[in-house]
């Protein structure tokens, strides 16, 4: 009966363990999945709150612009937002 409840108290303790252990590797992984996706599409450069011409083929004049490796990613809206 002892021998059981010795038994039974090493396997509690080796499960906190693992528990302990696995809790801590999730905690140490680098950022999340999402926030990764989220920096990959940030932009390099935002320009805002001026008259930027876009020199596209309409001649475009915008407020703001996002620049991501030398491209233009996004411009306002008619709203003026981006």
């Amino acid at each position: 009966m002892q021998v059981r409840r010795l038994l039974r108290g090493k396997v509690l303790v080796g499960l906190a363990l693992v528990a302990v252990i696995a809790v801590a590797a999730i905690s140490a992984t680098p950022q999340s999945v999402n926030k990764q996706v989220a920096a990959a599409n940030a932009p390099d450069l935002i320009l805002y709150n001026g008259q930027i011409s876009t020199l596209d083929a309409k001649n475009t004049v915008v407020k703001a612009i996002a620049v991501r490796d030398g491209v233009i990613i996004a411009t306002d809206d008619q709203s003026g937002r981006i």
